[in-house]
């Protein structure tokens, strides 16, 4: 039976040449066959078998070949402490570069931190380092520790910041705020993130320059990451808003400046349609009204591009609507009182008399007072969504449209608002409250931004009372538009007829008295 002992006692026969040949030739042997191992494992996992590796082989079949052929001979316990070193730091690659990374995209759907391989990589061969010197050498690793106890102190306070990055990026692992390949904003500067390291991590600009940040550096700042990134999910990047402000001048409307900024961001490129670009009216400034733009991205990379492109068709869109961006100065502006002329409203005044002598309740008033009237009411201007009258609310006014579309509004037995009709530009509304006084019977909101004309009881006042035979006149008028709301024609037969008539000059008279109460005639 071939054991250990007949093995050494045959070998121990053989001439001194024979044993030299026998021994190289089998540390040889074991070597080549380690060394066949290795690239086998390049073949198959990708591994590059090193200096490492061949120092660890050929140590293993030094080793061996003592141990079987010469155990008298001394050097062995050097020779398995190089050979284990020399292994593990070979083979620390099938965890660090194979293992981890396999467990990590995996389990946790990202790639495994270099900084975090270099970490597993140094406790592992410490790790053995130590272990062999406790091993081989009988070397107390717990007394050696703490009998380099000072030296360990006089290292740390020597090292503080490299130790401190250290510890930063452990945790920049652990919260993670940002991936590779994320962008984010950091030290005023957007920048994507290149590779997270033990130490420091590495970015790059949008200007393709590289910066080397250290990790306790990065700790104490805000990060803002523009990607949108899940903490335990999969990478994909998000859509996220950019902002930004723009200064406008005081006399334009602000509906019509959030609907050329919103459409001159959305039609800039690269752009999102999902979520639409949207416009806030955010500040009165000392020289212009300052809106902020937020539009919708998600490629940053092309930040720059993208933010010149909104800037750019922003500027072109109000020169084009005739819009100004102020210059940031104070205007002083005095004002002189001008006479009451028949030019009040401009180039519209012939516009807006041929207005209202389309209204029924304006045709029964002579030349002089319809200009007078025209003369002395308000403009008012309302944005699109403001409500212009209320219903059941008081009132003693009327108005015209000029400009724009309005709805009207009635509220339901369910206390639901329904829309009933829609009013354009020459339209009236309001003549009730204006006559009687009656509060309003509906709700009147712009649909777009509208310009209005509002004539007030003071002022028809005082037409009335200018002409005799206004009076008579407007109750007639409120008397058929009743008759018609009430469905009530002259259309039918004789006793239709009467009937008609009767009411009409029932209403007729009931309207003029309460006309002459509400004027106080």
């Amino acid at each position: 039976m071939l054991t250990l002992e007949s093995v050494q006692q045959s070998f121990q026969e053989l001439l001194a040449w024979q044993r030299i040949l026998v021994f190289v030739g089998f540390v040889c042997v074991f070597y080549l066959l380690l060394l066949a191992v290795g690239r086998a494992l390049k073949r198959r996992a990708g591994l590059q078998p090193g200096l490492s590796y061949q120092a660890a082989a050929l140590g293993s079949g030094l080793y061996i070949a003592l141990d079987l052929m010469a155990p008298a001979l001394g050097g062995r316990r050097e020779v398995a402490a190089i050979a284990i070193i020399c292994g593990v730091h070979a083979l620390l690659p099938l965890l660090t570069v194979g293992l981890l990374p396999w467990l990590f995209e995996t389990k946790r759907h990202q790639p495994m931190p270099k900084f975090l391989r270099e970490v597993v990589s140094l406790v592992v061969f410490v790790t053995t380092v130590l272990l062999v010197l406790q091993v081989d050498y009988d070397v107390q690793v717990p007394g050696l520790i703490a009998g380099s106890g000072i030296i360990a102190v006089a290292i740390g306070f020597a090292a503080q910041s490299v130790l401190g990055n250290i510890l930063s990026g452990i945790t920049l692992y652990i919260s993670r705020p940002f991936h590779v390949n994320d962008w984010i904003l950091i030290e005023h500067q957007h920048v994507q993130v290149v590779e997270i390291n033990w130490r420091s991590s590495r970015f790059r600009t949008n200007d393709n320059i590289i910066l080397d940040v250290p990790n306790s550096k990065i700790t104490s700042e805000t990060i803002t990451n523009f990607s949108g990134i899940e903490r335990h999910g999969l990478q994909h990047s998000r859509p996220h808003g950019q902002r930004l402000e723009v200064g406008i001048e005081y006399g334009a409307p602000p509906n019509r400046v959030r609907d050329i900024l919103r459409d001159a961001a959305a039609s800039a490129s690269d752009v999102l349609d999902k979520p639409a670009a949207d416009v806030f009216l955010k500040s009165f400034g000392d020289s212009s009204i300052v809106y902020e733009v937020r539009y919708w991205i998600e490629n940053h990379h092309h930040y720059n591009q993208i933010s010149d492109a909104v800037r750019t068709n922003i500027w072109y869109a109000l020169r084009r609507e005739g819009i100004t961006i102020p210059f940031p100065i104070r205007t002083l502006q005095m004002e002189r009182r001008k006479a009451v002329s028949t030019e009040r409203h401009g180039h519209r005044h012939a516009e807006f008399r041929a207005m209202l002598q389309n209204q029924p309740i304006f045709r029964v008033i002579e030349g002089a007072d319809l200009e007078y009237l025209l003369e002395n009411c308000a403009s008012h201007h309302y944005g699109r969504g403001e409500q212009i009258i209320v219903e059941q609310a008081g009132g003693d006014s009327m108005f015209v449209i000029t400009s724009g579309q309005a709805a009207v509004l009635i509220t339901g037995s369910g206390g639901t608002r329904s829309q009933v009709a829609e009013l354009r530009k020459g339209d009236c509304f309001g003549e009730m409250s204006l006559l009687t006084g009656e509060r309003r019977t509906a709700t009147v909101q712009a649909m777009s931004d509208c310009e209005v004309l509002e004539i007030t009881k003071p002022l028809f006042a005082e037409i009335v009372a200018r002409e005799a035979g206004l009076l008579p006149q407007l109750s007639e008028l409120l008397a058929r538009r009743k008759l018609e709301m009430e469905g009530i024609t002259t259309r039918g037969g004789v006793d239709g007829e009467t009937t008609a008539a009767d009411k009409e000059s029932e209403y007729t008279e009931t309207f003029l008295s309460r006309l002459k109460s509400f004027f106080e005639l």
